[in-house]
């Protein structure tokens, strides 16, 4: 349950990019048209590559509690949006470089995940 008081846009924001993704790399798939893995890849670089505007790969503060926690490991639940995006990635025809950035930020999450 969410505090409505809390700001969830980030997380509506994630919802959005696990819809996108998978829409654009079935697109791909289907159509083979360069357009849909081009845009898909416009947002994984945004998420996860572009240091100005990707989300950094810890959970520090997922599931604060205002006075209580700054964030919880647990919060890690409300990644599961991830899943889809990274599943679409892989079905992507994104450059070497994308493709890296993105297992990057992804293998840097799970070593976030597992010593935490």
């Amino acid at each position: 349950m969410t505090n409505p008081e809390n700001f969830v846009e980030h997380r509506r924001a994630m919802v959005r990019l696990r819809l996108i993704a998978p829409a654009l790399a079935a697109a791909w798939e289907f159509t083979k048209q360069q357009q849909y893995s081009d845009h898909a890849a416009k947002h994984l670089r945004a998420w996860f590559i572009d240091e100005s505007t990707h989300m950094n790969p810890s959970l520090l503060y997922s599931q604060a509690i205002k006075g209580k926690f700054t964030g919880r490991e647990i919060g890690v639940i409300d990644t599961l949006h991830l899943v889809e995006v990274a599943r679409a990635a892989s079905r992507l025809d994104l450059s070497a470089a994308d493709l890296a950035g993105v297992k990057q930020w992804f293998t840097t999450y799970a070593n976030w995940v597992n010593t935490h």
